[in-house]
Parts: C-alpha cells; structure tokens; sequence
C-alpha cells in the first residue's frame, strides 16, 4: 500500500468522524456548521463518498433530524427523478429529492424538492451538484434511501400545510 493512500485512508477517516460527530453541536455555533459543510463537500469531492448527520425537517418523513445519510459522488446526468441527492448552494448542504430535469441556456439542470415542502428549489446545476444519498442511518438501522410512497406522499401533504404537524412528527419519532 502506498504511504499517499494509506493518508488519504487516515484523513477521510478523521474527517468523517468530525462531520458526523459535531452534527448536534453545530447547529448552534454557526463557524461550527460552515466549517462541518466545507469539510463534508470536500471529502465527498476527493474521496467520494462521505456520511453526514442530517439537521433539518425538510425531508420528512423520508429522513429525520438526526439520521446519518451516506452520500456517494456521481455526475448530475447519472440521477433519475424520485432520488435523494446532495447539493451545495450559497454555503448551505441540502439533501432533496430529485423531481425531473430543465435544460436553461443550453445548461442540464437537475429539479429538486424537499418531501415536506411544497415548493420545488431553484434547479441544481453541474457545480452545485455533489452526489446521491445511497443509505440512511436511523438508530442501529441502516436502510436504502426511503422512496415516496403514498402513505410518505399523504403524510409530506400534510407536513406541506401544518408546522403543528412537522411538530408533531419530529416529537413522536423523538419518543420511539
């Protein structure tokens, strides 16, 4: 084994470690989060793949607050609508699903949404784009990226037109 990839072994290592583990405490020191959202794009970038502590409600019910998503590089064209990706934009992470393709200005440009959302973001291009979630960690369980369902599809509906019931939610999955 070359010495450059054993390093290369040892750093991803570390810096997964540190992008998982201050997951839950960098929600509240902002210097925290951005430096937790630069390291996890550039180990995903350089050594394509990396594991990230999920932060917002944006993805529920597929994905919670605290699951831990395995997230692999890929190029934009390779991703078919109803996958979960990973993209940055001005600073931020954003984990949505794919919703289908536009083509602007000659540029593919990937749609996405967040379950419980009811608007679609602003479409995500080549350099924004970072990889695709290929598994979610909850608890001791591992599982592939949830698909919408229907009965995941009546419950984002409702998430969509309610904070009560995001609330609501976010405590009962607390509670399990």
């Amino acid at each position: 084994m070359r010495k450059d990839s054993a390093d290369d072994g040892r750093l991803r290592f570390f810096a997964e470690r540190v992008v998982v583990a201050t997951g839950a405490r960098a929600a509240n020191d902002p210097a925290v989060e951005r430096t937790r959202r630069e390291l996890a794009a550039e180990v995903l970038r350089r050594f394509g793949k990396v594991r990230l502590r999920l932060t917002g409600a944006s993805m529920l019910p597929t994905m919670f607050p605290g699951d831990v998503a395995t997230i692999e590089r890929c190029v934009l064209k390779d991703v078919a609508a109803g996958e979960i990706v990973l993209y940055q934009r001005g600073g931020q992470l954003c984990s949505h699903r794919a919703a289908g393709r536009v083509v602007r200005d000659g540029e593919n440009l990937l749609r996405v949404r967040g379950d419980a959302m009811s608007w679609e973001d602003a479409p995500v291009s080549e350099q924004e784009f970072l990889g695709r979630v290929t598994s979610v960690e909850r608890g001791e369980r591992i599982m592939a990226p949830p698909g919408l369902t229907v009965m995941r599809s009546i419950v984002a509906r409702a998430l969509q037109r309610s904070h009560w019931a995001v609330r609501l939610v976010l405590a009962a999955q607390t509670r399990l």
